[in-house]
Parts: C-alpha cells; structure tokens; sequence
C-alpha cells in the first residue's frame, strides 16, 4: 500500500523470467484444477511426488545439479514408482493424467527459474549479479498469474454462475467468498515459504520436503472422501517417496 516501500527490479533483463515464472505458476494450477475433474485427490498427489524427478532434470539442463549416475539413478527409480502408482490406480483416466504431468512440468520450470532468479541472476550464471529477493519475486510473479488466470476464471465463472441456484443462496455464498479469501491467504503464505525455502536451500530439496505434503493429503484424502487405495499403488508412491 506504501508505494515507496514497493520493490523495485533494477535490472530490466530480469523481467523475460519474472515474466515466466508468473505464467508457469498460473498453468500449474490450471492443470492442477483441470486434473482433479478426473482424479482423485490421492492420486493427484501421487503424481505430484514424481516432480523431484522432473526438477532434477530441469537442473541438470539449467546447470544448476551436477551430473552424475545416482542422481540419474534417482530419476529412474521416482520413474518406476509413479508407474506403479498408476498401474494400482483403480479409477485411471489419460486425461486427467496427461493433465497433472503438465502440471508437474510447469511447477518444476517455475521452481528452477526462481532460483535462478535468487541466485544466478537472469543469465543464470553463478555470482553474474545480485539475486532478487523472495519479496521481490513474489510482488511481481502474483500480478501476472493473476492476469493470466483472470478471463478464463470469468468466462468459466459466469457462465456456471447462470445455472447454479445455490447462488441464490446468501448463506452459501457469503460461506464460498470466505473459504476463497482463507484459501488465497494460505496460497500467498505457501508461496512466500517456497520461495524462502529455495533461497536457503535448492528448488530440489523443496520439491523432495514437499513429498511429507504429498502423505499428508493422501492420508486426508481417504479419510474424507474414502478413496479406493490399492496396496500396489501405495507401494508405488512408496517407491517415489
């Protein structure tokens, strides 16, 4: 709100990254979203846990890993166990599938190029300038999702809005606004931490802590909704974990 208080990007080659960043966090969760009219919960993060395997790669390429034939291992094995998972999976649709990997994809691009942002500067070179802080990429990776989510949210939202009668329902829509606002609070927080996450540590590590999230969603996923759970497709996240 104090427009003097605001960050700045000194260098304008910065914003081209910014710039994707923004746009690959906006299609993370559309196909995140899309996924979950075809998978359950469980299932979605079970594909989930497979990104440490997909920022590894993009690492590797952005040189920010080293090379080497256990982390290859790695990728192999994290392969092999979400292709478990899905053979267990009792209610698989390609669909939904092809959707989350996208998803998958995109968060892990975004993940690399924030931490190329915080470390290596937008020439992805080691000490090549002074990195953005995570204030400063959060302020402008926010806007441009939120602009680039913005016509498909209203032309998917109005034209649903016509034919949902709970609309009418003040009750109801009073309860849907404040569960919208709680889950952006805790959007911009989960943000916040990753990006701290990163600076401190590596877009890979956050990817592999974030496996203990993945469990935890499982866990309150069958208790909520009771999701079939195959022994061989909790063998399969196993594996990935």
């Amino acid at each position: 709100c104090v427009p003097s208080s605001r960050p700045t990007i000194d260098k304008p080659y910065r914003k081209p990254r910014l710039l994707l960043v923004g746009l690959f966090v906006a299609l993370d969760i559309v196909f995140t979203n899309a996924g979950y009219l075809f998978l359950e919960a469980s299932f979605v993060e079970m594909i989930k846990s497979s990104m440490p395997a997909s920022v590894l790669l993009f690492g590797l390429a952005a040189g920010l890993e080293q090379r080497s034939g256990v982390l290859l291992a790695i990728v192999v094995i994290i392969s092999v166990g979400l292709a478990v998972a899905t053979v267990g999976e009792m209610n698989f649709h390609p669909v939904g599938f092809a959707l989350e990997l996208l998803a998958v994809l995109c968060g892990s691009a975004r993940l690399i190029e924030q931490q190329l942002l915080l470390r290596y500067g937008a020439e992805g070179k080691l000490h090549s300038a002074v990195g953005l802080s995570p204030i400063q990429i959060l302020y402008y990776q926010a806007p441009i999702s939120f602009v680039t989510l913005l016509p498909a949210a209203l032309a998917i939202g109005t034209t649903r809005m016509r034919h949902d009668a709970l609309l009418k329902d003040a009750l109801y829509v009073i309860e849907t606004i404040l569960i919208l606002i709680a889950g952006g609070l805790l959007a911009v927080g989960l943000n916040f931490g990753d990006i701290l996450l990163i600076d401190r540590s590596s877009a890979l590590t956050s990817t592999v802590l974030g496996t203990v999230k993945t469990a935890v969603v499982i866990g309150v996923s069958w208790i909520t909704f009771r999701n079939r759970i195959s022994w061989l497709k909790l063998s399969g996240y196993a594996v990935c974990v």
